[in-house]
């Protein structure tokens, strides 16, 4: 996990695509405090990648996709542990690490299909994305995305981390500051 982390809520041009249930239980528990390391939103916008803090929206970043040198797409095995149950059930998102001139800074949500979209959108415009699992060719539609995701990665996580320097599980956060 890099210094500049962010756990996010994802959407695309304006439009919520990653309900943020585990977040939001976690802040109406009131068992964390409200500035909790990973309540962020980000908005995959024509002008760049926007990140914001969803309890105190002007905690914002702009991310223009002219200051990205290239992005990795990756998946972590994410494990919430406030319960037992919960460190049980294994959660499988995407993990962004974007290559900046200066810095990188690393953006994980829960995976969703239509995120494909975004990357075959970005990749026409020049900007590369480097798809270490391919992902885009192992679930090259929404059913066998639905249907095989989560079986794929738990049946495989343990040694795909191995061999792509993954955690496994991903368990903490860290508290990034703008």
């Amino acid at each position: 996990m890099l210094d500049k982390f962010y756990y996010v809520d994802a959407f695309v041009n304006g439009k919520e695509k990653t309900p943020h249930y585990i977040p939001n239980f976690i802040m109406t528990s009131r068992r964390a405090p409200l500035n909790y390391p990973f309540i962020y939103g980000c908005d995959f916008r024509y002008d760049g990648i926007f990140l914001w803090r969803l309890t105190k929206q002007e905690d914002s970043l702009l991310i223009p996709y002219s200051e990205i040198k290239w992005i990795e797409l990756l998946v972590v095995r994410r494990c919430w542990g406030t319960t037992i149950l919960t460190m049980m059930i294994p959660w499988f998102d995407f993990d962004l690490v974007i290559h900046r001139k200066y810095d990188e800074i690393e953006i994980e949500f829960p995976a969703f299909y239509e995120f494909r979209e975004v990357v075959e959108d970005l990749n026409k415009n020049g900007l590369y994305v480097i798809d270490h699992l391919d992902l885009l060719k192992r679930f090259p539609d929404e059913k066998s995305f639905k249907e095989n995701f989560s079986a794929y990665f738990e049946k495989n996580y343990h040694e795909i981390a191995q061999q792509n320097g993954l955690e496994d599980p991903r368990i903490g956060f860290k508290k990034t500051q703008w």
